[in-house]
């Protein structure tokens, strides 16, 4: 057994410790990154009008680079999800594109880590929040059994690179 497939292994087994844990696991993993988006553009729309235009750019155009190499990566390396490949891991997450059974790298993680470093180069206080809530995500993703630790430090390593790049071809600070 590979420190990966351990790791998912005990880890999913602290989250259904009881059913308050699987619940918890399951909003870090499935809802959390929907709440993160919504504040950040709702949050932009409301408190920095004056950047909300030039955020939102540059936030699509991060998160298309970000989506369009995660897939392409899911599609080539084609990992089967942790619960997918041990019986003893208990699947609690329900927020899965598709039928997508790849598990590398996280896309949750990585579009999680791309909205806070967009968000925390135009408003850093917000964005350590919402780098502690992309941490978060991520930690639900492992919890629930639906990813290994490699695809979600894929997953934030893909985002800050996007985030960078992008920046560096908008001539925008980091």
């Amino acid at each position: 057994m590979s420190l990966d497939q351990y790791l998912s292994h005990r880890s999913n087994q602290l989250a259904n410790y009881n059913l308050v844990y699987r619940h918890l696991v399951k909003f870090l993993a499935d809802y959390l990154v929907i709440f993160n988006f919504f504040i950040a553009i709702v949050g932009h729309a409301i408190y920095r009008q004056d950047f909300f235009w030039i955020f939102f750019f540059r936030l699509a155009l991060t998160i298309i680079c970000v989506v369009i190499t995660v897939f392409t990566l899911k599609t080539i390396v084609g990992r089967k999800r942790p619960y997918l490949t041990d019986r003893a891991i208990r699947k609690d997450s329900s927020l899965m594109l598709g039928s997508d059974r790849a598990s590398f790298p996280s896309s949750h993680t990585a579009l999680s880590f791309t909205l806070a470093l967009v968000v925390l180069t135009s408003w850093p206080i917000f964005g350590i929040i919402l780098l502690t809530l992309a941490f978060l995500v991520s930690l639900g993703r492992l919890l629930s059994g639906v990813h290994y630790l490699s695809d979600i430090l894929a997953g934030t390593i893909i985002a800050i690179i996007f985030s960078e790049v992008v920046n560096m071809i908008l001539g925008l600070p980091r």
